[in-house]
């Protein structure tokens, strides 16, 4: 039985924070998981880049287990993962440590990180900072 069945309050929840907090988010499905999608478009001033367009995959642990935030566009280059860039190795994004998920967290917090990795992301590419964050949006 997915989550889902099994805590349907917990859905009912998500949906309603996320439709009053990122409207353009909409859920689908990735593979047999519930997901949603949409775009962050926090981007340090001064950058010409286009939004990014991420997809948060609850995976069968939810919410016990973090989810996973994969990004669909711009394409971000394969070689850019690791600590520096705060990526797994797979490509999706690492926005908290798996020990320091929270039962209580919601995917509106999960897009909130996903909007501070792309701002960090820009900056760091762009060279406007020596190194991402480890948390919290970088200084400019």
């Amino acid at each position: 039985m997915k989550w889902h069945e099994l805590d349907k309050t917990r859905l009912v929840l998500e949906f309603e924070r996320i439709k009053k907090f990122y409207p353009s988010f909409q859920i689908c499905k990735d593979e047999d998981n519930i997901a949603w999608e949409g775009a962050v478009s926090l981007i340090p001033e001064g950058i010409n880049e286009p939004p990014l367009r991420i997809r948060i995959i609850l995976g069968e642990g939810f919410p016990v287990v973090a989810p996973k935030i994969k990004p669909i566009s711009p394409e971000i280059p394969e070689e850019v993962w690791g600590h520096q860039w705060h990526r797994w190795e797979d490509g999706y994004l690492c926005y908290v440590k798996p020990h320091l998920w929270k039962v209580v967290y919601h995917i509106t917090d999960i897009i909130e990180k996903a909007e501070m990795w792309y701002f960090n992301y820009l900056a760091y590419k762009h060279k406007l900072v020596d190194k991402m964050p480890d948390s919290g949006f970088a200084i400019l």
